[in-house]
């Protein structure tokens, strides 16, 4: 079992590293941060040895880069470079997922180590808030497009790289992450919705009915109608 890189001392300010060195790019996830404001469970201000891509998805508060305030809002997207000193300092309900990658990750790989200035705009950091009607829109693509090029076509990437980056990060398949993402959807549908399966089958994008049934029950191992039965409580054999 792999054990993760501790902190680094690096001068009076903390150095964090990769957990798995021989990961490039690692996942995290902010799951309700709360932080009063008081200094009370705040962690230091420490420096990275590796680039963050902050997503916050909701929650309000502050961080510092490199001295400078960020506002915590949410729809956020914040980029802290390789050696850039960080911190919370106010957190209230902060969801989100901190992406961390090395310079190998990086177009031209380490050889950018010194001079990673064109990612970061020679600014020291970068945050940028996305429209509320961009964020709709990826949410809804997902019942339009079950297919892998659509995603890669918007993110301005070639289908492979989005799949081998996809792949590296999560273990699976673009497939399958959407797949994922559909199923979930319906799920939650057969939950809570007064509609029939074949309505839920189209909501999702799935309009042939029996393929709809037949995708559900290989991933969740019950058709849409024990499923719904089951989690309602109500038994299919009366």
């Amino acid at each position: 079992m792999r054990r993760p890189a501790p902190p680094e001392a690096d001068g009076e300010l903390t150095l964090d590293r990769l957990p798995h060195r021989s990961e490039p790019v690692q996942v995290a996830r902010l799951t309700g941060l709360q932080l009063d404001g008081t200094g009370a469970g705040v962690r230091e201000p420490h420096r990275h040895d590796y680039h963050e891509l902050l997503w916050l998805r909701s929650g309000r508060g502050e961080h510092l880069l490199d001295g400078r305030p960020l506002a915590v809002r949410p729809h956020s997207l914040t980029l802290i470079g390789r050696g850039q000193v960080h911190v919370f300092n106010e957190a209230d309900g902060v969801h989100g997922l901190a992406v961390r990658f090395a310079d190998e990750a990086l177009l031209g790989g380490a050889a950018q180590r010194a001079t990673p200035g064109w990612m970061l705009a020679g600014r020291g950091g970068l945050s940028v808030e996305v429209p509320g009607g961009d964020v709709a829109r990826l949410e809804a693509d997902f019942r339009r497009h079950h297919d892998a090029a659509h995603y890669a076509d918007a993110l301005g990437v070639p289908a492979a790289a989005l799949s081998r980056a996809l792949s590296h990060v999560t273990g699976r398949a673009t497939k399958e992450l959407i797949t994922d993402r559909v199923m979930l959807q319906a799920a939650r549908l057969l939950r809570v919705a007064d509609l029939t399966v074949q309505e839920i089958g189209h909501r999702t994008g799935c309009r042939d009915p029996l393929y709809f049934s037949r995708a559900f029950k290989r991933h969740q191992g019950e058709s849409p109608q024990a499923y719904r039965a089951r989690v309602q409580g109500k038994s299919m054999h009366p």
